[in-house]
């Protein structure tokens, strides 16, 4: 089996700051490849303008916020400085035990819960880092398929794309929980679509990413409310203002649209 791997850019409004910690290359996609095409290849700037501007359409740019969590190393450094106090720690924590679950969001002590159990994970998610963004953020599909072998070298960034609004955030830190110490960080993109938002998973390794990928893919949030987990592998991930081609096509990638609905065409 192959997959499509994808790139993420988000294209910026001329003099704007970039979003810190935002780019990402897996070692096989560096800064030298899929470069946007610039002004250089049009006769004049007027050209280029017009260019950038029909390969926007009708997008306008508009507000994306970027949330930012890092596992128990945040919780850990703002414990030590006293800005969070022991009892108003919103720590996730679950245990499986003879096919129960037992969970605890304010880190109350739980007399049926022992935080030492080798199957106890943890996972911070209070004071995130929040920045606000303006741009229009495209997504990509590489036309090179790439191979799901376990030899084959894909990315430790998973996209998740098109989540349920109604999916709160704690509701996803406990959905992704058994996977919570393989998290290096992970960025919740949201934007003006009232329905959903965009989650990127930085992982450790390959392995973990791997195992994440196969245990989640394709499987409902839960069994109540509809939606479904749809993981993309992401080759790249970058900010470009739109005076350098932050919208224009890119060779060898096929843009896509964002919407659930063509999630499946692009799997497929």
């Amino acid at each position: 089996m192959s997959v499509c791997l994808v790139h993420l850019r988000l294209e910026l409004p001329s003099k704007s700051s970039k979003p810190s910690h935002f780019n990402f290359s897996t070692d096989k996609y560096s800064t030298k490849r899929n470069e946007p095409v610039a002004p250089r290849f049009y006769d004049s700037k007027a050209e280029f303008l017009a260019a950038i501007e029909a390969a926007r359409g009708k997008r306008p740019f508009r507000s994306y916020t970027i949330e930012t969590y890092s596992p128990d190393k945040s919780q850990k450094a703002m414990e030590e400085v006293g800005l969070i106090p022991v009892s108003e720690r919103p720590v996730l924590r679950s245990r499986t035990t003879s096919g129960s679950t037992v969970r605890s969001e304010t880190g109350e002590a739980r007399s049926d819960f022992d935080t030492n159990d080798e199957y106890c994970v943890q996972f911070y998610y209070g004071n995130p880092s929040v920045e606000m963004v303006k741009g229009v953020l495209h997504l990509y599909r590489d036309n090179e398929r790439t191979s799901l072998k376990p030899t084959a070298v894909r990315s430790t960034l998973l996209c998740m794309l098109a989540v349920p609004a109604h999916l709160s955030t704690g509701d996803l830190l406990r959905f992704s929980a058994p996977f919570s110490t393989e998290i290096q960080k992970l960025k919740i993109i949201r934007d003006q679509t009232p329905n959903q938002y965009m989650v990127l998973f930085r992982f450790k390794n390959q392995e973990s990413a791997d195992r994440f990928y196969d245990h989640f893919n394709g499987v409902p949030f839960n069994s109540i409310e509809p939606g479904i987990c749809h993981l993309a592998y992401v080759a790249k991930v970058d900010a470009v203002e739109d005076i350098d081609g932050g919208g224009m096509a890119v060779d060898g990638l096929t843009e896509l649209p964002t919407c659930a609905f063509c999630l499946e065409r692009m799997v497929n």
